[in-house]
């Protein structure tokens, strides 16, 4: 996690690189899973890259109009009356999580999901829609939403003393999570009643097709390239330091694989001090110029001015998936 949040706030400052890096983490998960249900999932590496995005995107400032609607969700089931655990969720608690959908859907083009969120979620969908289907693109994307955006917010709203209601809530998102990745009707669930748990299985596929209708409308948004992460000179500096450092210290560590991919970072010389601020060797007017510095101070300099980014095959037929490098 540490290592992407440095090359992610690095690469902020320039333009769509950090688009670049998030959509290559997405598409390397999606290459490397056997079934489309793994996709996005609490551990996954999606899930990982959404908290770092949002810690980037948001910062303490959160998500506030989700979080707003949370504390509304959390209000309205702290009125259920006592519940029995372990059974199927209260129709009162199903009716709040759909009121919650629907009300999700009217915020959506009002700052409901940080540009961060809205370009992952483009990007999981393409990447798996090429590799499983359609409908295996928009479940992986409900479980992105419910997983790794709404039920870690709902955990952190709810810090505050709850009753048994938060559990219960949080087990049926986890439900709608799960369930989506079954076929878009529910059949096979209906005629394997053990694969479907309580007895309230109309009302889950009912909240998965929410969630699936709210994906299509997120689908149907501009994605912006820069993620709406703030570029920041110092961050981006302290960030390659660290990439430069950590290098050497895998490449000394004595690890053959670790060591292989790290030392070409760390053969770049440690930014060094200047004024009380950290500093990378600049370019020179032209290439020859700089190499020649190089040559003379020891330093290896990277010429990526011109050089261009490995594409990744995500530039989709249909042209909506914001340009492509």
């Amino acid at each position: 996690m540490e290592l992407l949040l440095r090359v992610l706030s690095m690469s902020a400052t320039i333009p769509d690189v950090a688009a670049q890096v998030a959509q290559a983490v997405v598409q390397d998960n999606v290459s490397r899973v056997q079934v489309p249900a793994l996709l996005a999932s609490a551990n996954s590496w999606d899930a990982t890259l959404v908290d770092v995005l949002l810690g980037l995107a948001c910062g303490p400032a959160g998500m506030p109009i989700l979080e707003h609607e949370l504390q509304g969700l959390l209000d309205e089931c702290s009125q259920i009356p006592q519940m029995a655990m372990g059974g199927p969720a209260p129709l009162s608690m199903h009716n709040a999580v759909a009121a919650f959908i629907s009300r999700l859907q009217s915020h959506l083009y009002h700052g409901l999901l940080p540009s961060c969120v809205v370009a992952l979620c483009r990007f999981l969908y393409v990447a798996a829609e090429v590799r499983f289907s359609v409908l295996a693109a928009q479940n992986a994307v409900v479980t992105l939403l419910v997983s790794c955006v709404i039920t870690p917010r709902l955990l952190g709203v709810a810090q505050r003393p709850h009753g048994p209601y938060v559990k219960e809530l949080t087990t049926l998102l986890q439900r709608v999570s799960h369930f989506a990745h079954y076929d878009d009707t529910g059949e096979d669930l209906r005629q394997n009643r053990l694969a479907a748990g309580p007895g309230d299985l109309e009302q889950v596929l009912q909240h998965v097709a929410a969630f699936r209708d709210l994906v299509w409308r997120v689908l149907e948004m501009d994605v912006d390239r820069s993620l709406g992460l703030v570029p920041s000179a110092d961050d981006a500096d302290n960030a390659a330091r660290w990439l430069v450092q950590t290098s050497q210290h895998w490449v000394a560590s004595g690890q053959e694989q670790l060591a292989s991919a790290a030392r070409p970072l760390a053969n770049l010389t440690v930014p060094t001090a200047s004024n009380g601020s950290h500093r990378f060797p600049a370019f020179a007017s032209n290439s020859a110029a700089a190499a020649a510095g190089a040559a003379a101070d020891g330093t290896l300099v990277l010429d990526t001015r011109n050089a261009l980014l490995p594409a990744h095959g995500w530039h989709h037929g249909d042209g909506g998936v914001g340009g492509g490098p």
